[in-house]
């Protein structure tokens, strides 16, 4: 039984073009005759009815007078926004399907500029901030007959398209035709061959009847489109799901498929999209940014991700996880990218993909065993020629690559700051700089596989960088497997870092600063006693020799550590990613009472934002301030046992 929309179409000012304030509401959730009246509501909004019964008026509230269709409601809403208004579509919990019953797979939820579409709702509410996506699931979905069987798999069918073999083609006349069309020698492979993984995955997905017993070859081919549009689209607290983008040239986007334009998702789920290409969200010349979503469970042909940003235009990630993505998660191929405090975890393919000439930005983010097979590329980020960049406060652990670059592929112009790098294992270098150049701070690589960093091409310049207990291919811990220039088009430089098996200042690495010295980690292999995974704890011990040893003219690019406290701590900043003594006022190493009846001293009035030495000890958020906050934290740390 397919479920009726129920839902709340608010009108507000936005802009100064903005020309009314109204509320229109419409309830499916009874049958007809629908019913309404105008209500106005304590604060001034009224509810009006889109298509009012003169003769019959009932009900008090917005909710009993509903839309039976979202389609219906996004047509009036984009009416309303064309003159000038702020429109806001308030959706109740329930499933929703674009194609009005039809079963027509090309139709989709279109969005439209200054039209923000709110899910979540239980049906009462008067205000937005009422709503609960989290209990009240709103799903969007592209299972038109509500007969998917998600359990299925993708290579279950009886033609033998579906599978890898040594021998080109396969029984299917029509599929192989598809596969490998006679104008396009490179696909022509899987017919002259050998009908390769690759061959198998696209008939899965291209040749679907054949193959797939997930029952979803009748999905739509995207569930939303935003077309000439920008980021006033809005689509906050839904889940997109059973897109399946399968046929030119909607084979892309199965979720939300955005061109020319622009759109907002905010506490969104994206699971369970496949398309022939990039699955879930496809952004082409358009700005889109994502907040506080969860993309997981989506497929893609090969190495293509669940988000793709592509062409011109700009992406924004915030507080995102993608995990479990077949193809991979995020590619940046646009002018810029910014990704923060996002996690990537157990993606079959490169995490994030920085594009030719894109300039990224990935901060305070982890990337957690991803995993690449097929293909020559990182499995945490890959960059391109001519792209720029910069990566602070990351975490790459267990992540996995047939080539060289298992954390991350270089091949632009790139930065890391205070980054953790530990457990991955690849065919190369953890870090592997291709034909771009890198310059790597306060960065640790321990207990990698295999091999450190290797600038292979170019330069990378490494400086207050700890690079221990990498191995190469025979398990050896030496200078090579720690750092190490492969070719003679590549340039080695490092300072003020250490180096397992450094050979003095005479030796490759003259300094300034490098050391061979142990970096007393505070436990390297974790309470599970096994190095190279997310319980391990490589900040520096009180009594490491890398404690206020770097160097002494040091000029910082980013003031804070990968805990988020401000860097530079009794006089000298420390080597690694964690800077030891937040909270030690007077370093004596200890953080005791009598720092505690320091702080008051320190204390920075409201609004202020400047924190010098020592009372930087006590900036325990890096925000330049010593407040309440502050103090609360370095309590929780004396009284902690």
């Amino acid at each position: 039984m397919r479920s009726l929309v129920t839902l709340l179409l608010f009108i507000g000012v936005a802009t100064s073009s903005a020309s009314a304030q109204e509320v229109i509401c419409v309830n499916g959730s009874a049958p007809p005759p629908r019913v309404c009246r105008d209500i106005t509501l304590p604060d001034g909004r009224i509810i009006r009815c889109a298509e009012a019964a003169p003769e019959s008026i009932s009900g008090n509230t917005c909710w009993e007078n509903a839309y039976i269709d979202l389609q219906d409601a996004l047509d009036e809403a984009a009416t309303l926004a064309d003159q000038g208004n702020l429109v806001e579509v308030w959706v109740a919990a329930g499933t929703y399907h674009p194609d009005r019953g039809t079963g027509d797979r090309t139709m989709s939820y279109s969005l439209h500029k200054n039209v923000e579409l709110y899910g979540g709702f239980a049906g009462w509410e008067t205000y937005r901030d009422q709503r609960d996506f989290v209990i009240n699931e709103t799903i969007l979905s592209g299972d038109l007959n509500e007969d998917d069987n998600p359990d299925g798999s993708f290579d279950g069918g009886t033609s033998d398209c579906c599978t890898a073999r040594d021998t080109p083609g396969c029984d299917d006349p029509v599929c192989e035709a598809i596969i490998c069309p006679k104008d396009s020698p490179r696909e022509s492979e899987c017919c002259t061959r050998l009908w390769s993984s690759v061959c198998a995955f696209s008939a899965s997905v291209i040749c679907c009847n054949l193959c797939s017993t997930r029952n979803d070859c009748d999905n739509a081919l995207n569930v939303m489109t935003a077309f000439d549009t920008d980021t006033s689209a809005i689509v906050d607290g839904f889940i997109v799901t059973s897109g399946r983008a399968d046929s030119f040239p909607s084979a892309i986007g199965a979720g939300i498929r955005i061109e020319d334009g622009g759109a907002t998702l905010r506490n969104c789920t994206l699971r369970n999209n496949v398309a022939a290409a990039i699955t879930t969200i496809y952004a082409r010349s358009s700005d889109v940014i994502v907040k506080n979503c969860l993309i997981t469970d989506n497929l893609a042909f090969g190495n293509s991700p669940a988000f793709g940003s592509q062409t011109s235009g700009s992406a924004i990630v915030e507080d995102t996880v993608f995990s479990f993505n077949a193809g991979g998660g995020l590619w940046l191929v646009a002018d810029r990218g910014t990704v923060r405090r996002t996690t990537f975890i157990e993606n079959n393919g490169t995490a994030v993909t920085v594009g030719f000439r894109t300039r990224a930005t990935i901060d305070d983010s982890r990337f957690i065993r991803n995993s690449v097979q097929g293909s020559i590329s990182g499995a945490g980020i890959n960059t391109n020629v001519n792209s720029q960049t910069t990566i602070t406060n990351c975490e790459f652990i267990g992540n996995e690559s047939i080539s060289s670059g298992a954390a991350i592929r270089n091949s632009g112009i790139a930065e890391a700051y205070n980054c953790l790098f530990t457990g991955n294992r690849g065919g190369g270098a953890v870090f592997f700089n291709g034909f771009g150049s890198a310059y790597l701070e306060h960065c640790t690589f321990v207990d990698n596989e295999i091999g450190g960093v290797d600038a292979h091409h170019g330069i990378v310049e490494l400086k207050h960088c700890i690079l221990w207990n990498n191995r190469n291919y025979f398990g050896e811990t030496s200078l090579p497997a720690q750092f190490r220039a492969t070719r003679n088009q590549g340039i080695a430089r490092a300072s003020y870092t250490v180096l397992q098996g450094y050979d003095g200042p005479d030796g490759k690495f003259p300094g300034p600063g490098n050391t061979g010295a142990a970096p007393m980690f505070v436990d390297e292999d974790g309470p599970d006693d096994i190095p190279g995974n997310e319980d391990d704890n490589l900040r520096l011990r009180p009594d490491s020799p890398l404690i206020d040893a770097g160097d002494p003219d040091a000029t910082l690019f980013v003031d804070r550590d990968l805990d988020g406290h401000t860097r530079i701590l009794c006089g000298r900043v420390d080597f690694g990613p964690y800077e030891l003594g937040i909270g030690d006022f007077d370093c004596n190493g200890l953080v005791d009472l009598s720092d505690l009846a320091d702080l008051p001293a320190c204390m920075t009035n409201p609004g202020e934002t400047s924190t010098t030495a020592p009372c930087n000890a006590f900036d325990f958020n890096a925000d330049k301030a010593v407040d309440l906050a502050d103090y609360a934290a370095l309590q929780s740390i004396i009284m902690s046992p």
